[in-house]
């Protein structure tokens, strides 16, 4: 970055935000943010906070739902809505969410891999049912529009989550049906960054695109919000969970975001796809977590962990249904 410009870009160690708005009205050759976007910018520098509120956060919709399964009547709509009935692990996802936050007052979410926003939504039960609200997470801008179209009762964004403490450009996978014209949203569920480690899920049953997405790191999402308590995080992100999980679980030991419960699919690349993976485990009691369970008969697993010293940690053990108990 030339001397010059970054003088006007910082004065006295703090960001310029007139000039960053006269840098980015005009048609300069780079863009002062896109520039700083790339990484490595620090995840909770204050011009990066701003350009999230200001740029990137959706706030959330106003006035009724607009879900397909409500309008069953649609045979378009009823295919879609299978899930519900057919699919195992959304079902025993919803289970062990009810387990832990029936009896418990309206929390904050966060859903990483948030597809439509309906379409296998681990938190659309929270927010519809138990009046909870949050943040959606979606990089695949087709998907990201559809999610709008929901009126969801929580924040979105269209990113990806940085598995840095920095913001950074990557390249998303979008996988769609070889058929042609139709529902994709099930092949879209399988959409992956091209760093992570489901590099063959998919393959030779679906078409692939590949898109510059922009990633942004959970932190700095949940500080340009102003939240300080996160009751649960579901992360659905295909393979690349355990450098986000690592990243926030480092990082927030000095941002200090409270975060209860996290609802995690993992897949350990390096183990067969029957065993648990301990090491991912051990980071998270190393954080002060305890494990609550696995889903064992759903590949890839399901880990679901509590914080030790939260309020939800002895009602969720001292009444834990037996078939979330972990062997």
């Amino acid at each position: 970055m030339h001397l010059r410009f970054s003088k006007k870009l910082f004065r006295i160690g703090r960001p310029n935000f007139n000039f960053i708005k006269e840098y980015e009205d005009t048609h300069c050759e780079a863009n002062a943010f896109a520039l700083l976007l790339n990484g490595p910018m620090e995840l909770n520098d204050p011009a990066l906070l701003y350009h999230i509120k200001t740029s990137l956060l959706v706030p959330p919709g106003s006035g009724i739902y607009n879900l397909k399964i409500m309008d069953m009547e649609n045979p378009a709509n009823k295919r879609y809505s299978r899930f519900l009935t057919e699919d195992y692990g959304f079902w025993k996802n919803m289970r062990i969410i009810q387990a832990l936050f029936d009896d418990r007052p309206p929390g904050f979410f966060v859903e990483a891999g948030a597809l439509d926003g309906e379409f296998l939504s681990n938190t659309l039960y929270l927010e519809m049912e138990k009046g909870w609200t949050g943040l959606l997470v979606e990089p695949d801008r087709k998907m990201f529009k559809h999610l709008l179209q929901r009126n969801r009762k929580a924040w979105a964004v269209n990113c990806c989550l940085s598995t840095n403490k920095y913001p950074s450009m990557e390249t998303l996978v979008t996988l769609s049906d070889r058929k042609g014209p139709g529902d994709d949203t099930p092949f879209h569920a399988m959409n992956h960054l091209e760093s992570s480690s489901f590099t063959d899920v998919g393959f030779g049953m679906s078409h692939r695109t590949y898109a510059r997405v922009q990633c942004i790191p959970l932190l700095s999402l949940l500080q340009a919000l102003e939240i300080t308590h996160v009751d649960l995080i579901s992360l659905d992100v295909e393979g690349v969970e355990e450098d986000i999980v690592e990243t926030v679980l480092r990082d927030n030991e000095r941002i200090r975001i409270r975060i209860d419960v996290w609802l995690v699919e993992h897949y350990n690349p390096y183990a067969s796809k029957h065993q648990k993976d301990e090491y991912f485990i051990e980071m998270f009691k190393l954080h002060g977590y305890a494990l609550y369970t696995i889903t064992k008969d759903v590949v890839p697993f399901n880990y679901v962990f509590v914080r030790k010293n939260s309020t939800i940690h002895h009602s969720a053990f001292s009444s834990r249904p037996k078939e979330f108990e972990v062997e």
